[in-house]
């Protein structure tokens, strides 16, 4: 027998005792964690895409082995766990196969406590293309090739599609619609068939995206749709965790969709992960890789208090020195603020009415980040948008004269609300 074969004998013998027969927790198609005898802790891991470093970097960063062992805690991957999304990588399906045979052995591991949702990237039978690449074809050629066909059939055929917790649902794209029951979800059947052959539930819960952001309407998803979902689930107080839709790899891994539904992400610049257990849900930032494709995370500076309770900046001065890595909300106040210290000129957030009279008429209402005016360095900062400032080429069509070096991440979360994490040492903020 070949080491392959021996991994996938234990792999999917693994797969049985994860089931509520043999002592774990998923029952059908679901992982069920609302038995006060299930453990009380809960870990929720975005889109890996083939970048297995990212589930081993959660791992360490989590203390998640020797939780996982003593049978105090479950994690699960919420899907997409194949093909890397570069576009100069995105043929390739050696990482795919890799992570696959990790994801194995991490399930041969702890069999009752780690668990991998089904996404749309699990499908091969699909002709979804991704810069040129019909991705699915070709991890489909590679699984042949390796001879893991038949197991990864047997994954997808006995794999979950929601985890149920007294905090909050973890799914991979969207709230199933087309459920009439908790019943009918447990038994949603599923295999590696084309999309439309599954049924309308599998092709929700893998593939939709909320309404502000799905390019098709008959594919999006309501705040409305969340809450009737989480009621099925019998957490009806809860939060919904999705992946599937990064807003921006390079700013994020974490967007509020809506009150109570947000995505994560574990495969771009950001790396982080949910924790759900008795006291509440936390969203815990790993790092950042220098550039995007690399495995390797620059730790998160320690956080204290106040950037765990995301408080607003109090201006004790007209301006204040920033920290590498930390996070700083501040408000407009119909007093522009200037980011120092980046280059030889500042960056202004400016609103639309403080522009002078001809660069209103030009540009438009709004909110911008300034560079200089003169240069047309005049960027728009939409709300819900976090743009990375510094580096190569263009931002958004504007060229700025500004370090080659990532300085700074700005974020407008409301109307006049703004976010800042610097990502150098040396900047300031100051307000007029």
């Amino acid at each position: 027998m070949t080491a392959d074969q021996e991994l996938c004998a234990a792999f999917l013998e693994a797969m049985e005792q994860g089931m509520v027969a043999q002592g774990g927790y998923q029952d059908g198609r679901v992982i069920d964690l609302r038995d006060p005898q299930a453990p009380e802790i809960l870990y929720l891991v975005g889109d890996v895409h083939a970048r297995s470093a990212r589930i081993h970097e959660v791992f360490r960063h989590a203390g998640l082995p020797q939780q996982l062992a003593a049978g105090q805690a479950v994690v699960v991957l919420l899907g997409d766990l194949f093909h890397r999304e570069e576009s100069e990588r995105a043929g390739e399906m050696d990482s795919s196969l890799d992570t696959f045979r990790q994801m194995m052995s991490l399930k041969i591991a702890y069999p009752r406590s780690f668990y991998v949702l089904l996404g749309n990237h699990e499908f091969t039978r699909t002709l979804r293309c991704k810069h040129g690449f019909f991705q699915g074809v070709l991890f489909g050629f590679a699984l042949d090739q390796a001879g893991l066909r038949a197991t990864y059939e047997a994954f997808m055929e006995a794999s979950p599609l929601v985890v149920a917790h007294p905090r909050g649902v973890g799914v991979h794209a969207a709230p199933a619609r087309s459920l009439r029951d908790w019943e009918e979800l447990k038994s949603l059947p599923v295999s590696d068939v084309e999309p439309k052959s599954l049924h309308p539930a599998v092709l929700e819960l893998t593939c939709n995206r909320h309404v502000k952001w799905s390019p098709n309407g008959q594919k999006a998803y309501t705040d409305s749709d969340v809450e009737r979902f989480l009621e099925l689930c019998g957490v009806p107080d809860g939060h919904l965790f999705v992946g599937h839709t990064p807003i921006s790899r390079e700013t994020g891994w974490e967007w509020e969709m809506g009150p109570r539904n947000t995505v994560i992400f574990a495969a771009g610049r950001e790396l982080g992960y949910a924790r759900l257990d008795s006291q509440g849900v936390r969203l815990i930032r790993v790092g950042r890789s220098r550039h995007d494709g690399d495995d390797e995370i620059l730790p998160a500076a320690p956080a204290g208090e106040w950037q765990e309770m995301r408080q607003w900046i109090r201006w004790v001065s007209q301006e204040m020195e920033l920290q590498r890595d930390c996070l700083y909300r501040f408000a407009y106040d119909d007093r522009p603020v200037s980011l120092l210290g980046a280059r030889e000129q500042p960056l202004h957030v400016l609103n639309y009415a403080h522009l002078p009279g001809a660069a209103q008429s030009y540009y438009g209402p709004g909110f911008f980040l300034v560079g200089q005016e003169q240069r047309s360095e005049v960027l728009a900062l939409r709300r819900e948008q976090r743009i990375l400032l510094g580096g190569p080429g263009l931002c958004q069509g504007v060229r700025f004269f500004w370090p080659q070096e990532e300085f700074a991440i700005l974020g407008q979360l409301q109307d006049g609300e703004f976010e800042l994490r610097p990502l150098v040492a040396g900047l300031r903020l100051a307000r007029w």
